[in-house]
């Protein structure tokens, strides 16, 4: 049985999933890394057709309590284990998220059920007792909201830290950052030719892959602070 790994993530994190695809089959786990349009994807995790999944942690609550068990998150560079961030950022120098606000910005959303392009920057501004913008247009993902900062058909954004430093962009400004939250997670699906728990732990033991520093063992635990910002 060959399983499918899906990610859910931008494309950075695409060579990531498709070393880990190989990591997995040299391991004797034969895995296939499904290189599909985002739609595609998204269909074969809702329909179940995906053995294994890297995922948003906001779109991953959504699979607690089902067949899909949390088995691992990410390590990214110059960030703290297992977590991530997103950068505020603008098409001219700011103070801070603060001021973005008060300016009352045209903002780039990347999707609805982001959590590091939409959900994160509602988190921060709830905590930070700011008002969440109310001037938004969707971009459809990290890249293309950036490319709409720097044309000028928004002002500013929220974009993954991994995303943006893997894009390098350039000639506009970091402004802000939220704080730290949990990285995305990797599911797998339980009872997997009953070997989840192998699976898990060739997960967690893979070699780097390009992007990431290393694959941490989690369970859904790793999502509290999300699920209690959500509930408060």
């Amino acid at each position: 049985m060959t399983l499918s790994l899906v990610s859910l993530m931008a494309a950075n994190v695409d060579h990531a999933a498709s070393d880990l695809a190989a990591h997995l089959t040299a391991a004797g786990i034969d895995t296939y890394f499904e290189p599909g349009s985002h739609g595609h994807r998204m269909d074969l995790v809702a329909t179940g057709a995906a053995d294994i999944v890297w995922l948003c942690g906001w779109q991953a609550l959504e699979f607690a309590g089902t067949p899909m068990d949390l088995v691992a998150a990410p390590t990214f560079p110059q960030e703290r284990p297992s977590t991530y961030r997103s950068f505020i950022v603008g098409r001219t120098p700011a103070v801070g998220l603060e001021e973005l606000i008060a300016g009352d910005v045209l903002w780039a959303y990347n999707e609805p059920n982001s959590w590091s392009g939409h959900w994160t920057l509602r988190a921060e501004c709830d905590l930070r007792g700011l008002t969440a913008p109310s001037r938004v247009v969707w971009s459809g993902s990290h890249v293309e909201s950036i490319r709409m900062v720097v044309e000028g058909s928004a002002d500013a954004a929220a974009i993954d830290s991994t995303v943006w430093r893997w894009e390098g962009v350039r000639g506009f400004h970091v402004v802000d950052a939220t704080r730290s939250w949990p990285a995305p997670p990797i599911l797998v699906r339980d009872g997997v030719e009953e070997r989840t728990r192998q699976v898990a732990g060739q997960i967690v033991g893979a070699p780097q892959l390009r992007g990431v520093e290393a694959l941490r063992s989690a369970d859904w635990s790793h999502l509290d602070p999300m699920r209690t910002w959500a509930e408060s």
